[in-house]
């Protein structure tokens, strides 16, 4: 495929759905800040419930919207933001932390993949029920390392923006979105499916193409069950 081709072949497969979510419900900002999640029986979060929050910035609203909802535990993520470790609410932990594809100090602050931060929370023999993500970039390296061990081996649904520049479509770009695609392919085979996917707006688009691409797109994904 030409890079061009393979740019289609991308966008393409980040906007398909794939999976029927019969109630979709937005949970923080109408805008950029919220996120959808699927309240379908099987998939629906029930107490005692678990949620993972990647990448806050200064936006809480999808943590706090999940707690007032369903009651959930939440653990709030972000090393870029000055603060220690704190309780936000009555079930919302905000840690300074990152998520990466391996544990170490980062430009950005302290990373820390996923079984490491099961393990550091005592949360490993609990279900997560859902993982959101929008952590600029990092996703391309932590979810690999995700999904070649146990770590999402219970997780129902993620939520995650995913970042791809504006790229100039020439060989290294193609390069990049392979292994993009890889990724996405990685999550396939572990059964998970996505069931809505957003343009984030408030990113650039790319005036090259004909469609209004976008640099950034949101894909909620739920597991489908076995």
């Amino acid at each position: 495929m030409s890079p061009l081709e393979i740019h289609y072949f991308y966008h393409s497969y980040i906007t398909s759905h794939q999976a029927l979510c019969r109630r979709e419900v937005r949970i923080g900002k109408i805008t950029d800040g919220g996120w959808e999640v699927c309240e379908d029986s099987q998939y629906k979060p029930q107490m005692p419930c678990l949620v993972y929050s990647f990448g806050i910035s200064t936006d809480f609203s999808f943590d706090d919207g999940i707690e007032e909802r369903y009651g959930c535990e939440v653990h709030s993520f972000d090393p870029t933001i000055n603060k220690p470790e704190h309780r936000r609410g009555n079930n919302i932990w905000f840690h300074p932390i990152g998520i990466g594809g391996v544990s170490e100090e980062h430009k950005r602050g302290p990373m820390m993949t996923l079984g490491d931060l099961r393990n550091k929370f005592n949360h490993t023999n609990r279900k997560i029920d859902i993982i959101k993500m929008d952590v600029e970039f990092m996703e391309w390296s932590s979810l690999p390392e995700m999904l070649s061990g146990s770590a999402l081996a219970d997780v129902r649904q993620l939520a995650i923006e995913f970042h791809i520049g504006t790229f100039n479509l020439k060989k290294r770009d193609k390069d990049n979105y392979i292994e993009f695609l890889l990724v996405l392919k990685q999550m396939y085979e572990a059964g998970y499916r996505i069931f809505q996917s957003k343009m984030n707006t408030y990113n650039e688009r790319n005036p090259t193409f004909a469609k209004p691409y976008v640099s950034c797109q949101e894909v909620s994904f739920i597991r489908e069950l076995t």
